[in-house]
């Protein structure tokens, strides 16, 4: 009678009661905190092989080590991203270039699905037997147009992007790296464009305003070049041929100045002709280089001045010099639209090998100015240590500049990103899903 009246011992039974309760959550709670780390580890690995998989869908990357026959070399890119992120290849579900599921389907992008077994440490305590949940990971990458087709690249310069006439651009924004509080100027014009974003600020005195009429980002983060891996065209060794033919007879084309014979050279994957201008070249009204759809290079030695309405089909290298229009010289180019060319997308490229200051207006700054006309010009202008002025009423399709003048109205409304999806060298291999 005594012992059962004997209360003594019962909060040590409640304890061990507890303490297994307790024991059972924390050993849930550890298998299931793997099992997310687990998971995060995999959907790096699939993050991995899809951008891996649509640079080399893109760019024809080969990838190293190869996989062994019937490996497609975008698989084969695929593995070696989720080997090296520590998820073997058999644990790739699938790798589909023409994705079905998603947001984004069709090609131009790639999947790549994860399925990775993974043990656990108590679960199966409970369960009885060995117990493997498996996690899985998906992912999709692609080309994604850029949300800016305007780069104003000085650093610290006030007044690098000056706005003296309207821009139009209602797909794309612009970027301006300035870091001066005074970095852009706008003189009372319009700018119908998504935004505009600035790393310094907005000059509002001297007869600068603030911009009124789009969303204006100050304090950003500084935007790189997106152009850099560029290295144009060495005419040293380009341009190595003697000055033998002399352009002009009872068809003027070019005056004042010798034309190099063309060469063709393999530049990428793809053959392109090289035509290089020495002396300082006059181009003349009705002169039209290059054919349509060609891959061809205009390499100008001591720059050019267009005296007429001047077309041009593939690229034009001011690599000595500047460009000038002269009188109302006004110049339309048409860019290579090929992603093998090395000048794809690029309509006009002013190299940082050319230093020769500018005379008109008088300054220690490259410059190069561009008259727009009609179709204007239909690719990017790329003059990455250059101050770009640009005037006229055609369209371009992107500019990428050291600095920037707007002096006539400005219509971007042809953004090369958007009209060429896949080709535009401003658009980037990017992680969508």
């Amino acid at each position: 009678m005594r012992f059962r009246d004997d209360e003594s011992g019962q909060m040590l039974v409640l304890t061990a009661l507890c303490m297994t309760v307790l024991m059972g959550f924390l050993a849930l709670a550890i298998d299931v905190g793997l099992l997310f780390r687990a998971k995060r580890n995999v959907q790096i690995a699939a993050d991995a092989g899809a951008i891996a998989g649509a640079l080399a869908e893109q760019y024809g990357i080969s990838p190293s080590p190869a996989c062994g026959g019937g490996v497609t070399p975008i698989a084969c890119a695929v593995q070696n991203a989720v080997a090296a992120n520590g998820v073997p290849a058999s644990d790739i579900v699938a790798v589909n270039t023409n994705p079905t599921d998603g947001f984004h389907t069709g090609p131009g992008y790639v999947e790549t699905i994860l399925s990775v077994p993974n043990p656990t440490f108590f679960f199966s305590a409970f369960s009885g037997s060995k117990t493997s949940f498996s996690v899985a990971g998906r992912a999709v990458a692609g080309m994604a147009p850029s949300t800016a087709c305007m780069y104003v690249l000085d650093p610290s310069d006030p007044n690098a992007l000056t706005v003296a006439g309207s821009v139009t651009a209602p797909k794309c924004g612009i970027q301006v790296n300035s870091s001066s509080p005074n970095a852009s100027c706008d003189d009372g014009q319009t700018l119908d464009v998504p935004f505009l974003h600035v790393v310094g600020g907005q000059d509002s005195g001297g007869g600068c305003g603030r911009v009124t009429s789009t969303q204006v980002v100050t304090g950003v983060a500084p935007s790189g070049d997106p152009l850099n891996n560029l290295s144009g065209l060495d005419p040293a060794t380009s341009c190595n041929l003697l000055n033998t033919l002399t352009l002009g007879g009872a068809t003027p084309t070019v005056t004042g100045a010798t034309r190099i014979p063309s060469t063709t050279v393999t530049l990428g994957a793809v053959s392109v002709t090289i035509s290089c201008f020495g002396d300082l070249n006059v181009l003349l009204s009705g002169l039209t280089l290059g054919r349509a759809g060609g891959n061809q290079v205009f390499i100008f030695l001591n720059g050019l001045q267009l005296l007429g309405n001047v077309r041009v089909n593939g690229t034009v290298e001011v690599a000595g010099g500047s460009l000038l229009p002269g009188g109302l010289g006004t110049l339309s180019v048409t860019a290579p639209a090929d992603p093998a060319d090395l000048f794809n997308g690029i309509a006009i490229y002013q190299p940082p090998t050319d230093t020769t200051p500018c005379t008109n207006p008088p300054m220690a700054t490259p410059c190069l100015h561009v008259r727009l006309v009609g179709g204007g010009v239909t690719g990017i202008i790329y003059a990455p240590t250059a101050r770009l002025t640009i005037d006229g009423t055609g369209g371009v399709g992107g500019i990428v500049a050291y600095q920037v003048d707007v002096d006539g109205p400005l219509n971007l409304t042809g953004n090369y990103n958007l009209a060429n999806p896949t080709t535009s060298p401003l658009n980037k291999v990017e992680l969508v899903e």
